[in-house]
């Protein structure tokens, strides 16, 4: 399980990650987009690289729009040349946004003529290690253990997100979990004293147990 600690989040390389928008902001210009505007990562048979300036995104599945991961400014997507089939994902904007959105072959000659590629393998490592987190908490994880793990990324969220999304429906946007089996969870969780629920938002977590 997820525990209430620091220690399982990564410390995001922010100045490596605003050196690379900065500078592509002196060649290319901004572009803004209202919440909900999707953005895909294969374009025109090109694939595309996708810089945040300002807000957050999801990045969701084509097949299911299934969250798997979430994208806060400053932050980056698509910066993979060996990806072999990006057009899974695509990206959605959570709130009104600022961005930039170009294709890889032309960000990978902006490094280049710049000189960026040490802020890319920060950024690089960092998102390696985000992915191996990713892992730990969601594959071949028991059900209640999802669902204690999302909810100890639900308290770590925005207060906007946590005053308008249900911690159902947030576990439900990122899990394959029936809504039956989370519901039964968190109902019991409320009942023990382990969690304080509120109209469906998540308001406290107190403790949760290792075991269901």
């Amino acid at each position: 399980m997820m525990p209430n600690n620091s220690s399982i989040y990564i410390t995001k390389p922010v100045v490596n990650v605003q050196v690379l928008i900065n500078s592509l902001l002196e060649s290319f210009p901004m572009s803004r987009a209202r919440t909900g505007q999707r953005f895909q990562l294969m374009k025109d048979n090109q694939k595309m690289c996708f810089f945040l300036a300002q807000g957050f995104c999801n990045a969701k599945r084509n097949r299911d729009s299934l969250i798997v991961a979430r994208i806060r400014a400053p932050g980056a997507v698509g910066l993979n040349l060996f990806a072999p089939d990006i057009s899974i994902l695509f990206i959605q904007a959570g709130n009104d946004v600022e961005y930039l959105y170009l294709p890889l072959d032309t960000v990978l000659q902006h490094i280049e003529e710049h000189n960026l590629w040490k802020d890319v393998s920060y950024l690089l490592m960092y998102y390696a290690a985000e992915f191996q987190v990713y892992l730990q908490t969601n594959t071949s994880v028991p059900t209640y253990e999802l669902v204690c793990n999302h909810l100890w990324v639900l308290s770590q969220e925005t207060f906007e997100v946590r005053a308008t999304t249900p911690a159902a429906q947030f576990i439900l946007d990122r899990t394959t979990l029936s809504r039956s089996s989370v519901m039964k969870i968190l109902s019991e969780l409320v009942r023990g004293g382990h969690i304080v629920i509120n109209r469906g938002l998540l308001i406290e977590i107190k403790n949760l147990p290792q075991s269901y």
